[in-house]
């Protein structure tokens, strides 16, 4: 799916990732040293033959998504969660389902229009 955009990613190292081999690009832009707070949370599925879709997600929603991933924050702590919690709270957070790339650059596209127009969440996908 990503070769026409990215054929570098054929001559990558494939490594193992939950069983699965997978491929990383190296990220593009201007190098970042150093953490960045959030701005947003998002939570993109791959679904062949789906309609591509974008929903609003509740703090809780997106609290129990990340945990849930625990695989991602390593020896989750009463104050780490806390901190999550936190961060959850203050920022808008999207499911985003696609059929396939461009519908899915598309959507987020769209999502970060909205993010960057202010605090308010878009509407219009459901």
């Amino acid at each position: 799916m990503l070769t026409p955009r990215s054929p570098e990613l054929a001559m990558t190292a494939a490594v193992q990732r939950y069983g699965e081999p997978v491929r990383y690009l190296r990220p593009r832009g201007r190098r970042v040293c150093g953490p960045l707070p959030p701005g947003l949370v998002l939570f993109p599925r791959f679904q062949p033959g789906g309609t591509p879709c974008v929903e609003s997600l509740a703090p809780e929603v997106v609290l129990q998504g990340v945990v849930e991933a625990e695989a991602v924050i390593r020896d989750l702590t009463q104050p780490k969660l806390e901190a999550i919690a936190r961060w959850v709270c203050a920022m808008p957070a999207y499911a985003l389902n696609y059929p396939d790339l461009d519908s899915g650059l598309d959507l987020l596209r769209w999502i970060l229009a909205g993010c960057e127009a202010g605090p308010s969440v878009p509407t219009g996908l459901n």
